[in-house]
Order: structure tokens, then sequence, then C-alpha cells
């Protein structure tokens, strides 16, 4: 609840000049998976069930991730979280019927809200 708090927050001070209804919907899709991104360290994480073996791995995360609230919970996770999805997004998204920097945000306010 507190990122979706956050979000509303975040959209009330900074408003968007244009916006359009999925870039509104991925936002708020966007906040809830960045707040479910921290623990994918964890082979049980909510993440893994979604995906087709997503029990491998969330297996073999949890060996890059160096175990739960290591990397996953700190400043340089979020940092290289941030840098990763910033280089990724504009490349995945098709860019002119969603803003990638809205849902970056809308992500990592869900990421700091669980951290």
């Amino acid at each position: 609840m507190l990122a979706f708090s956050s979000l509303v927050s975040a959209a009330a001070y900074f408003p968007p000049s244009d916006i359009n209804l999925p870039t509104l919907f991925a936002a708020f899709v966007g906040c809830t998976v960045g707040s479910l991104i921290p623990d994918m360290d964890q082979g049980s994480n909510r993440l893994w069930d979604l995906l087709p073996g997503g029990d491998f791995v969330g297996r073999v995360f949890r060996r890059v991730f160096l175990g739960h609230r290591s990397l996953s919970h700190s400043l340089l996770g979020l940092y290289i979280f941030y840098r990763l999805m910033d280089w990724f997004l504009p490349r995945l998204l098709n860019t002119p019927f969603i803003d990638p920097q809205v849902l970056l945000w809308s992500v990592m306010i869900g990421l700091v809200s669980h951290v």
C-alpha cells in the first residue's frame, strides 16, 4: 500500500504533461512488480511462480544475489537495478505507446518502498 500511495504522491507533485491510459496501467503494474523485485533472491518469490521454469531460475538468482537481504536490499543494488532498467526499458517498450521514464520511476518507487 505504501508503494501505491508513494506513486500517487509523486504523480500529484510532478504530474506528467501527457499520460495515456496504457502508460498509467503500466505504471501501476510496474509499481507492484517493483515492490516484489527485492525478494527475487528467494526461490519462493511470487514472481517466479508466474514464469515457466521459475523454480530453476529462482535458484540461480538466489546464488547471484548472494542470499536474501544482501545485494537486493542495498543502495548498490538499487543503483545497479536502476541503471539496468534505464538501459533496458526503452529498448523493450514501444516508446510512442508507453512512456519508459514514467514506467521506470514507478518501478523504482515500488522498489524503494520495499527496501
